[in-house]
């Protein structure tokens, strides 16, 4: 009998099974979560893929439920309350207590976290924005799962894309942001601890180990909030009467805000390797992505003089020499240093302008208190109503944040560091 050759597969369709095996390897260990809001009533869409084969799906609902909580949470605020005379008990009528998530309801993790919402449920009820979230979507990229005696370690990466209620139609993003959480089964999954790297609970985490009281750091958290709230209000007005303005600025070619826009928006996810290290696992790449922007709108690396700027290779090397990178490329502080000192070649600056003068490409650097400096984040867009500002949105590496709203962040100090351009 004569044998029927078995029928080749074609170039394309060879590279459509490639493609088809690849998505498939990507999406193992990821979850994706969206919760619809539909008038006054939340639905958990569910998983797009099912993570039984690597955890306990029990596990991963316990993980889903509680976050599920955390983002209803924010997603119905009370209406903005005047800072001067607020009331706690009204914002708390909101907190859901999540205490219960954890196997240690009344341990210090249980406490912190349950500060830490009600800090943000707090100071987004203080802005006169409205704040509260709607079209919720978050998913988990799970990147490491170990087994305990009784349970499983869980290092993952969330990210997440919402719309704050006054920013209509901008979609705010956080990409990959690194979290850690440790899980028991005891008649259930419950936390034991949850390492979470946002701004509002590193900030209450931070302030109870000075204060060694859950109490005072949130006490503490709030003063402050209250205090830079009132400074960037009386900022907004200033600014939107007319009464700021650098047109006495000299400079000899200007910044190009539209190349450095663009940039912004191209690497704010993904790192542009091909030129440049990446410092995310070095204590952050902010100020690294913030100098690559200033870059591409032009503004030119400077060897001269005491206070230098520059990028040739990874070693840090603060000489003039075409080699290595000067500490002000990579290290926010640094930068901001530079800035303020440079006089004479290289990059015209104003230090410390009135944060709602901001421009895509300028660099909007925080820190825990006046003269500190701690991240730095790129102006990506300026939120205006009726021509007036409103709020400013930034990018930042490290976290990785796309349209984020600055009257949504925690910060204790804000320095806009304005780029005007450059001489030669």
């Amino acid at each position: 009998m004569r044998q029927t050759k078995k029928p080749k597969l074609r170039p394309w369709v060879k590279i459509a099974i490639a493609v088809i095996v690849a998505l498939a390897i990507f999406l193992i260990g990821k979850g994706v979560y969206t919760i619809i809001q539909n008038g006054n009533h939340d639905y958990f869409a569910g998983s797009e893929y099912d993570c039984q084969e690597v955890l306990d799906a029990q596990c991963e609902e316990a993980i889903t439920d509680f976050l599920n909580q955390f983002y209803r949470a924010q997603s119905k605020l009370p209406d903005p309350m005047d800072y001067w005379d607020y009331d706690q008990e009204k914002i708390d009528s909101y907190v859901p207590d999540m205490t219960g998530f954890f196997a240690d309801p009344v341990g210090n993790e249980a406490k912190l976290w349950q500060a830490s919402l009600r800090f943000m449920i707090t100071a987004r009820s203080l802005s006169p924005l409205e704040l509260s979230l709607k079209n919720i979507q978050y998913n988990l990229t799970y990147q490491d799962i170990q087994a305990t005696d009784n349970g499983v370690k869980i290092k993952f990466a969330e990210s997440s894309k919402f719309n704050f209620k006054y920013l209509g139609d901008i979609t705010s993003e956080s990409y990959m942001m690194p979290c850690e959480m440790e899980l028991v089964k005891d008649d259930g999954w419950k936390i034991v601890s949850y390492y979470r790297e946002d701004d509002f609970t590193l900030g209450m985490s931070g302030l109870f180990e000075k204060t060694g009281s859950v109490d005072k750091a949130f006490d503490k958290a709030l003063a402050m909030y209250k205090k830079n709230l009132k400074k960037r209000e009386k900022d907004l007005e200033n600014f939107n009467k007319g009464l700021v303005s650098y047109d006495n600025v000299k400079y000899d070619v200007p910044y190009d805000r539209q190349s450095a826009k663009e940039y912004a928006a191209k690497y704010v996810k993904k790192r542009n390797t091909d030129n440049w290290d990446v410092y995310d696992e070095l204590g952050g790449n902010c100020q690294n992505f913030g100098s690559q922007v200033m870059y591409a709108g032009g503004i030119p690396m400077d060897l001269e003089g005491p206070d230098i700027w520059k990028y040739f290779d990874s070693a840090a090397d603060n000489s003039s020499a075409k080699s290595g990178r000067s500490y002000s490329w990579t290290g926010a502080p640094y930068f901001n240093i530079y800035a303020k000192n440079n006089k004479g070649k290289g990059l015209v600056a104003t230090v410390d302008a009135n944060i709602y003068s901001a421009e895509p490409g300028d660099i909007l650097q925080v820190g825990s208190s006046k003269g500190h400096i701690s991240h730095t984040n790129v102006v990506i867009d300026v939120f205006r109503v009726d021509d007036q500002v409103v709020d400013i949105l930034i990018n930042s590496n490290t976290n990785n944040r796309i349209n984020w709203p600055i009257a949504a962040s925690l910060s204790g100090n804000y320095s806009l560091v304005k780029i005007h351009g450059y001489k030669k």
